[in-house]
Formats: structure tokens, C-alpha cells, sequence
């Protein structure tokens, strides 16, 4: 995630038309116009010394409102094409290790270790493709550096750097918008966390008048399946800024970050074409539709 890869879309079924209506009682008004599901990486350890707490993470995807019902449409029919009831990538990727022989299954009744090394990136392609179709936002931290100097909430910078990447991607793709904007996240049972970035947020709100309502919902739930698309967004940029950070090593973009961010601009979002990356994608056109899609979406496409 840089703090600032089908056809003619149908009727909307079943799972569309009743995020419309929940969406319409929201408030006692019409929905928002901007709409942000966000999630969380790596806010395990205060102290950022346990395993993948050092760089936390706290990001997602925005679109207008009339464009989650489509989003619920599509990604409800990719689950049930690959029989699985939803997505989360530390799964996914523990399932994926387990097929390359790389370790055992980590936690007992994966939904996904029935599925094959191909099966496996298909499913993540098919939803790749449908979760980048919208703006990313989000941003990280060097935990363990900022803990030298911030005496407050351990977490409160990266909820700093998240609003800033918002107000920054808003202004980007909506800049004459007056409408509200309404933030969803996943349910965190640490009552300090939530609270502090509800703290976070009135702040926003006060130098903002958009910035709207704020809930913690259920990701495995509708409508609130695009939290599991910014699961997906939030591990992978984890993933990226770890050795960014850490070790001030620059990481490639993979397809799948170019897929997951290709909306980041309006113009799109061009990585460096390193001859891996070259390599990778014709590989991945070849195999995967879905991936091949988000490739050539824009007018101007990565190749």
C-alpha cells in the first residue's frame, strides 16, 4: 500500500438490492456517498516485539455508495464458485504453504485446505480483481521507532497516517466533494484500540464536517463483505513495508499489489517494470482470467 491488477455489469441480485435498502435506513437518511471499509494488520503488540506486530497497519478500499452493492454481488458469487463462505489471508496463506510443502496447517478446519495450489490463486485473483476496482487508502508505521518518541497511544500514529491517506485519496478522486463519508471497520474485542481511534476519528470530524458515522461490524457477515477485501489489502501492504521500514529494502510490486492497487490514482498506479514483475504477469495472464482483466482494465494498462 503506497501511503500517498469484466465485462458489462448485470442486474443487481438478492444480495444487492438488500445492501441498498440496510444502506438506506442507515442514519434514518440515504446512505452516504463515500463509503470506506477499513481493517487492521499487525496491531497485536503494543510494544511491537511479538512476530509481525513491529510494522502495524491500518487501511482499506472507498467507493461511492451506490458501488457496494455490485461489490457484494460479485464477491458472494466468487466464494460460492470456489465453495468457500469467505475470505481471510492469513488463512488463505496457510493453506497455500501447506499445498507447497512449506509447513503443517496452522489451525484446524482451514476452508481453504481442500482447495489446490491453482485453486488457491485463482480464488485470490478472482477477488483481487473485484477489491481493486475501488480506491485503496491506508498506512503504517515503524512501531518500535515511533515508541521511542510517542509517549500517547501506541497505535494513535498509524491511525494518524490512515486519516491522512484518506483525506489525501478524497481529495484526489472526489476533490469538489460535499457529501458525507462514512467509515466501516472490522470488530476489535480491544476495547483501547477501538476507543482510541474513535478518538481519532472525532478529530477528523472536527476538521472535517464530511467525515460521518463510524461502526465495527462483522467482515463474515453482509453487507459488510468488503472488510475482507481491505483483509486482503492490509496483509499485503504489511507484507510490503515490513522490509521498507525495517531494513530500508525496497520490495517489488507483485501482480497482485498492481491488481489490489491499480484505482490508487485516478491515472492508475504504475510500479517499476522490473523484469520480474514482466515475467510474473505474463505468466499470470495466461493462467488466471481474472487477473488478465484487472491487467487490462485501464485505457492505459501496466503493459
Amino acid at each position: 500500500m503506497e501511503s500517498r491488477l469484466d465485462g458489462k455489469r448485470g442486474m443487481l441480485d438478492k444480495s444487492g438490492q438488500q445492501f441498498q435498502e440496510w444502506a438506506s435506513l442507515f442514519s434514518g437518511k440515504l446512505f452516504v456517498k463515500i463509503v470506506i471499509y477499513a481493517d487492521e494488520s499487525g496491531t497485536h503488540d503494543p510494544a511491537g516485539k511479538q512476530p509481525a506486530s513491529d510494522v502495524p497497519v491500518v487501511g482499506g478500499y472507498m467507493a461511492p455508495r451506490d458501488k457496494w452493492p455490485q461489490f457484494c454481488d460479485d464477491w458472494k458469487a466468487v466464494l460460492d464458485k470456489h465453495q468457500v463462505s469467505y475470505f481471510h489471508y492469513s488463512e488463505w496463506r496457510d493453506a497455500l504453504s501447506v499445498v507447497q510443502q512449506k509447513r503443517p496447517l496452522k489451525k484446524k478446519n482451514n476452508p481453504y485446505s481442500r482447495l489446490n495450489e491453482y485453486q488457491l490463486y485463482e480464488l485470490l485473483y478472482d477477488l483481487a480483481e473485484i477489491a481493486g476496482r475501488q480506491v485503496p487508502c491506508g498506512g503504517y508505521i515503524n512501531l518500535p521507532e515511533v515508541n521511542k518518541i510517542n509517549k500517547g497511544y501506541a497505535y494513535a500514529p498509524v491511525f494518524t497516517k490512515f486519516f491522512d491517506d484518506l483525506f489525501d485519496a478524497i481529495k484526489e478522486h472526489w476533490p469538489n466533494l460535499n457529501d458525507d463519508i462514512d467509515l466501516f471497520l472490522d470488530q476489535n474485542t480491544n476495547k483501547e484500540w477501538g476507543d482510541a481511534f474513535r478518538d481519532a476519528h472525532r478529530s477528523c470530524q472536527k476538521m472535517d464536517s464530511r467525515i460521518a458515522g463510524i461502526a465495527f461490524v462483522d467482515k463474515k457477515k453482509f453487507p459488510h463483505w468488503p472488510l475482507q477485501a481491505a483483509d486482503m489489502s492490509v496483509y499485503r501492504a504489511r507484507q510490503l513495508a515490513r522490509p521498507r521500514l525495517l531494513k530500508q529494502q525496497v520490495q517489488s510490486a507483485t501482480v497482485l499489489d498492481y491488481i489490489l492497487q491499480r484505482n490508487l490514482h485516478p491515472n492508475g498506479f504504475y510500479p517499476v517494470i522490473t523484469q520480474e514483475l514482466f515475467s510474473e504477469a505474463l505468466e499470470v495472464i495466461q493462467k488466471y482470467p481474472s487477473a488478465k482483466r484487472a491487467i487490462f482494465e485501464k485505457t492505459t494498462p501496466l503493459f
